[in-house]
């Protein structure tokens, strides 16, 4: 197969690809503070609301140094490609996908703890009606992380902030859609009045059925995200395979520029069909918060 005909299967396959993508997204505007333009802000915003202990910067340069690691190990396989050239960008990405799992992790307990967080103070406002009162009765005994967050709401009240000031500061932090609607309730019955308790209850009744969801969606979901990972990964296992135990039959093929355009086709399709498999994976396993309670 020549290199036109290789470039027009490739142009051709990535066509169908975008259109796939156009027709199947749905497609919304996201209202972004002017503070939290940029990839670095927004990725700074991302691993602040997952409480993921690094910046931006440190994220990529990690990220670069997993990558040229990788690209190492390609080099000394395969010899001077295309793969290993790219492996250096695929090394962020990668380094993504091991925080993307712990922040799932994080948004599962957080949810947890949540719930339980809802439970003590509704038990707290219903021995005494003071919603400061309960607030600083009850954060003692909530869970990590939740525990924390109504931890800074209670230190805030306390140098005499307002109860919606104290409770919006966290929520344009945690950027959680469960601790928005907590923070909506709790604000318009510090400013309206209301019955509060109602409200956590139907809230709490909530949470304890989206718990339940997600729990079941995982389960069923296990099985098709681990075949995604090994659909994606199988070609460059059979690669080194082929360099490594059947050099006579490859031949040197890959070090020949068609070589590399079929390793460079290889490396983005398998690449995209991973982020979509995840992606379907995920749907609708947790709200985004589009933007911050108020």
């Amino acid at each position: 197969m020549n290199t036109p005909t290789l470039l027009f299967a490739a142009l051709a396959a990535a066509g169908v690809l975008l259109a796939w993508i156009g027709a199947t997204t749905r497609a919304y505007v996201r209202l972004v503070p002017i503070d939290q333009r940029g990839l670095l802000a927004q990725l700074n915003t991302r691993l602040q609301a997952a409480d993921i202990p690094l910046s931006a910067r440190e994220f990529l340069l990690t990220g670069l140094g997993i990558g040229a690691a990788l690209a190492g190990g390609a080099l000394v396989i395969l010899g001077p490609t295309v793969l290993a050239a790219v492996v250096i960008c695929l090394g962020p990405i990668i380094y993504w996908q091991v925080w993307a799992a712990k922040q799932e992790r994080f948004r599962r307990e957080y949810v947890n703890a949540l719930s339980q967080a809802i439970e003590t103070l509704l038990r707290a406002y219903s021995a005494n009606p003071n919603l400061t009162a309960a607030l600083h009765e009850a954060t003692p005994y909530m869970r990590e992380p939740v525990r924390g967050d109504f931890v800074q709401v209670v230190t805030s009240l306390q140098t005499r902030a307002t109860l919606s000031d104290a409770i919006y500061q966290v929520a344009e932090r945690r950027h959680n859609p469960y601790f928005n609607m907590l923070a909506e309730a709790l604000v318009v019955r510090e400013q309206q009045g209301g019955k509060l308790k109602t409200v956590l209850e139907g809230l709490q009744s909530l949470l304890r059925g989206v718990i339940q969801i997600q729990n079941e969606v995982r389960a069923r979901q296990t099985q098709p995200k681990l075949e995604g990972t090994i659909v994606a990964i199988a070609p460059f296992v059979f690669l080194a395979l082929l360099k490594l135990a059947l050099r006579d039959y490859e031949g040197g093929f890959y070090a020949t520029l068609d070589g590399q355009i079929v390793l460079a086709v290889a490396i983005v399709f398998s690449g995209v069909a991973y982020l979509l498999s995840q992606k379907i994976a995920k749907a609708g396993l947790d709200l985004e918060a589009q933007g911050g309670a108020r």
